[in-house]
């Protein structure tokens, strides 16, 4: 009925969540958070199965994507692409379908909450910043899934970008939770200095993957 409806975001499981029943970082990347797929005792199957059936029964079934190979190829090129700046041309080149088609795509998979866009924070004077939004899958288990990766570990070459993947996503998911009106951005100069995450205007957050941090880290 009109003035009673409200809308409820639900995420993936949290570390908040998880903590007392024991989690683990690299079984979080690995298999993602969603629960059927973190508890499985078939993961990577279940998660094979997973983007299969997305393919097949969401995009297919519904017509939203009428080539669905090269929403495959796509998919798979996004899944590289993933927490990087969005570049639309590069994107298209890799997948094999024009940069009308890849803008279509990224907007279908927004559509159908499978990623979501990180903007740009844009309110500092001083430096000028890039405009360009980020792209970040809901899950890292559906990331790993479209990769083919097998096992992520700490000494993987893909450890530090899926890490900054749950950064994001604890932090999406903070917000939706406790503070709706808050924003999650991030902040790039055109001279390459950057910050990976901007909570709510006030809080900048740089993620590294390291067991030595320094100063220089903080330089952005």
């Amino acid at each position: 009925m009109g003035g009673r409806a409200r809308d409820r975001v639900m995420h993936p499981l949290t570390y908040a969540e998880l903590r007392e029943g024991g989690f683990y970082l690299l079984k979080s990347k690995n298999r993602g958070v969603i629960p059927f797929y973190y508890f499985s005792d078939a993961p990577e199957e279940d998660l094979r199965a997973c983007v299969g059936r997305y393919l097949t029964e969401e995009i297919a079934a519904e017509g939203i994507a009428r080539n669905i190979p090269a929403f495959s190829r796509f998919l798979e090129v996004a899944a590289v692409c993933n927490a990087q700046m969005i570049n639309y041309s590069a994107v298209a080149a890799d997948a094999q379908v024009s940069r009308h088609a890849v803008v279509n795509y990224f907007q279908i998979l927004k559509d159908t909450l499978l990623g979501f866009d990180l903007l740009p924070y844009t309110k500092i004077k001083k430096r000028k910043a890039i405009m360009t939004p980020k792209f970040y899958f809901f899950d890292m288990g559906v990331v790993a899934a479209l990769r083919g990766l097998t096992q992520i570990s700490d000494a993987s070459a893909d450890f530090g970008q899926f890490f900054k993947h749950f950064v994001f996503c604890e932090l999406r998911a903070f917000v939706d939770y406790v503070m709706p009106s808050a924003s999650l951005c991030y902040w790039r100069s055109t001279s390459n200095m950057e910050v990976d995450f901007v909570l709510n205007g006030k809080l900048a957050i740089e993620v590294k993957a390291t067991k030595r941090a320094s100063h220089s880290d903080l330089k952005a």
